[in-house]
């Protein structure tokens, strides 16, 4: 486990913070506002979440000088979440403790090199290798415990795990023996294919076409140094840019059974189980069906349609404006939001606009890259004396910023940058990431999509069905 160092691309002049008054001005404009649906499936916001996780760890509440500031996981698109540095010596057998963040332990089978999992329920009602791998208490046994925050980050991981242990099955069946090998060869596939879904599907679907053209397939307008030794993040992407708690909604159809709000959604995770808990965490009627998440092609569809995140916005669900981090504590997420950046002493929207045009003007232009400021329609509602106006806290600038479902050019960009250098910081990784035909991926899923961009939809049918 290493400690991974934080940067800043754009100094700030002189950071200070909006005053109390300021602040309870814009959260009074803000309360009760809606942001509605956008068109991007709901599954996305977890995939999205899975992957901040995998290249950045949490930071400290309270302001820190950017000089101790570590990330704990690797800036890297590698999926340490699930791998950890390797098998270890761990296996389902020790009784491992639950692993916490950054460890290098992972619960795998040591005759299969598969991953261990839990069912989903118990005696005949059981659904086989449906919830994370859970200790006697419950609580996960994974790299990175922010990955059981709720219940559909759990069910992303536990699909890259299946997805890992259904490309072991293929290659057993077709005679590669030894169970170091077949870990190895399939974790291949996985983070190769995991970083084309975040580049070419992801990505491509948070930020405005042009940047995704820009950044991505032409590698042109690079923020940030690839440095696969040492590799960095910034942050603006980690304290404003990839903080997309807009697109949470309040609740969800896991299948066509059961609905839960995003409280029931926390409460299914080990987080908040008893001390001696008498049954599995998760029944069989809990169990995701991506259906719900995802638009699928050619794929037998349910009754209820395919659900939307909510539009990235500044308006976050109410759920979001008081979610309880522990048992005694609840937190705005809107303000929380709003003031990490400043805590970070963070440059506001304006300056962040301002040294990209100067930078790289040419391609500023190209992309549009407009500074927002008190046209906004929510900026323009504030008095006149609120220094929020003109002096737009990072994150809440990237947030009004946002248009027709999408990050605007700022956000969009810092984005793509960061993820695009966090693949190029990876071990392993594809050869071509500008290439979108998945020419690299592992062949199943090329002959799913037949030689269109891989999706992940094609992940979640091949390892499900």
């Amino acid at each position: 486990m290493g400690k991974w160092k934080y940067t800043v691309l754009f100094p700030a002049k002189s950071p200070r913070a909006p005053k109390k008054a300021e602040m309870d001005e814009l959260l009074e404009l803000l309360a009760g506002q809606s942001a509605g649906t956008g068109d991007l499936p709901a599954g996305y916001t977890y995939f999205g979440q899975f992957a901040v996780h995998d290249v950045s760890s949490l930071q400290p509440r309270h302001p820190t000088p950017i000089k101790r500031l570590f990330s704990l996981n690797k800036p890297a698109l590698d999926l340490d979440s699930i791998y950890g540095q390797g098998l270890g010596r761990a296996s389902r057998k020790a009784a491992q403790p639950p692993a916490g963040r950054g460890s290098s332990r992972v619960p795998f089978d040591r005759a299969t090199g598969m991953f261990v999992l839990d069912p989903a329920g118990s005696g005949a009602n059981a659904e086989k290798d449906r919830d994370l791998p859970r200790n006697a208490f419950l609580q996960a046994s994974i790299g990175d415990g922010r990955n059981d925050e709720n219940l559909l980050i759990a069910q992303m991981q536990v699909l890259f795990m299946r997805f890992h242990n259904r490309i072991v099955h293929d290659f057993r069946t077709s005679g590669v023996r030894g169970p170091k090998v077949l870990f190895e060869r399939a974790r291949k596939e996985v983070v190769k294919a995991y970083q084309y879904l975040v580049l070419h599907d992801l990505t491509k679907k948070l930020v405005p076409e042009a940047v995704y053209a820009a950044v991505v397939l032409q590698g042109r307008g690079a923020l940030s140094t690839p440095n696969a030794a040492a590799p960095t993040i910034s942050l603006e992407f980690v304290d404003a840019a990839c903080r997309l708690h807009a697109l949470v909604r309040s609740s969800y159809a896991l299948n066509d059974r059961r609905t839960v709000n995003f409280t029931r959604m926390r409460e299914l995770t080990g987080n908040e189980q008893p001390a001696n808990p008498s049954k599995p965490l998760l029944q069989r009627d809990d169990v995701v069906d991506w259906r719900f998440f995802f638009k699928f092609a050619n794929y037998p569809q349910q009754q209820r349609p395919w659900q939307r995140a909510n539009a990235i916005s500044v308006v976050l669900n109410p759920f979001m404006r008081k979610l309880q981090v522990h048992k005694r504590k609840r937190i705005d997420m809107l303000k929380t939001n709003i003031t990490t950046a400043v805590k970070h002493r963070l440059c506001t929207g304006q300056e962040a606009c301002e040294a990209l045009q100067k930078q790289l003007p040419a391609l500023a232009k190209e992309l549009d890259l407009r500074r927002i400021d008190v046209d906004n329609r929510v900026l323009s509602e504030l008095k006149r004396t609120n220094s929020i106006r003109t002096r737009t806290p990072l994150w809440l600038y990237m947030m009004l910023e946002a248009a027709s479902g999408r990050m605007g050019v700022l956000g969009g960009w810092i984005i793509a940058d960061a993820l695009r250098t966090a693949a190029l910081n990876s071990t392993i990784r594809l050869t071509d990431l500008s290439q979108t035909k998945p020419t690299e991926l592992y062949k199943p899923l090329r002959n799913l999509a037949r030689n269109r961009q891989v999706t992940i939809e094609d992940v979640i049918r091949y390892t499900y069905h």
